[in-house]
């Protein structure tokens, strides 16, 4: 996917792209997460697993337009 090759950030596993870190300046997430979201694919926020710890957040197929 085009896009994950451009940005060094996004990670394919599996079935999800996973944000490795942060993607900056947030305008430039922004554009990447409407750009997913255009091609059919949802955005998951990062969720606190426990203390300190978190799980990244994702991209994963919209499965209401799949």
């Amino acid at each position: 996917m085009d896009i994950v090759k451009e940005h060094s950030e996004l990670s394919i596993e599996g079935d999800k792209i996973v944000m490795k870190k942060k993607i900056e300046p947030v305008d430039v997430f922004y554009a990447v997460r409407d750009e997913m979201e255009r091609r059919g694919w949802k955005y998951v926020r990062p969720k606190q697993t426990g203390g300190d710890k978190w799980e990244p957040g994702f991209f994963e197929i919209d499965k209401a337009k799949a």
